[in-house]
C-alpha cells in the first residue's frame, strides 16, 4: 500500500491483507444499501471504487441507488467554507477525530447531514433525468446524482 494512503487513512498493509474478499464485501454492501440513498462527502472517489470493483466482478449494471453529496449541500448553503469533511465538522462543532477511517467518516458525514438539515430542510428532490446530470461539469459536485 502506498505510504501516502497509510499516512492519510492510517490503514496498514496488514489490515488490507486480512480484509474480506471483494465479492463478499460488495454483496454485503448491496444488501445493506438496498434501494436507499447513499450519502457521501464528495462521492466521486467512492463511486469510482464501487464501479471498478463491480466491473472486475462482472456486474454489468451500476447500482440503482441515488447519491446525496454533503459537500455539494454545504457548498450550496455556505459559500467560502472549507471543503474537507473534517474541517466542516469542526466548523459546526461536530467531533472530527479519526477522519479517513471508514466508520468514523460515516459518522461524521451523517452528523454533518443532520446539522445541515436542521439549519434548513432539504426540499430539493433528485431529478432522475440522466441528461441533467451529464450536463453538469464533472469537476463540480452535485447534490443528487445518478448511480455509478
Amino acid at each position: 500500500m502506498a505510504r501516502s494512503v497509510t499516512t492519510l487513512t492510517g490503514t496498514s498493509n496488514a489490515e488490507v491483507c486480512n480484509a474480506h474478499e471483494e465479492k463478499l464485501v460488495l454483496q454485503l454492501f448491496k444488501r445493506l444499501a438496498g434501494d436507499s440513498f447513499l450519502v457521501c462527502h464528495n462521492p466521486s472517489a467512492d463511486r469510482w471504487v464501487l464501479k471498478a470493483a463491480r466491473a472486475r466482478l462482472g456486474a454489468a449494471d451500476p447500482l440503482p441507488n441515488k447519491w446525496l453529496c454533503t459537500l455539494a449541500l454545504s457548498k450550496q448553503r455556505f459559500l467560502n467554507r472549507e471543503d474537507a469533511l473534517g474541517k466542516l465538522c469542526n466548523d459546526f462543532s461536530i467531533a472530527a477525530h479519526g477522519a479517513h477511517r471508514a466508520m468514523r467518516d460515516v459518522e461524521m458525514c451523517a452528523a454533518l447531514l443532520q446539522h445541515l438539515y436542521k439549519l434548513e430542510p432539504i426540499n430539493e428532490l433528485p431529478v432522475p433525468a440522466a441528461s441533467k446530470a451529464k450536463a453538469k461539469k464533472a469537476s463540480s459536485p452535485t447534490l443528487f446524482s445518478e448511480a455509478a
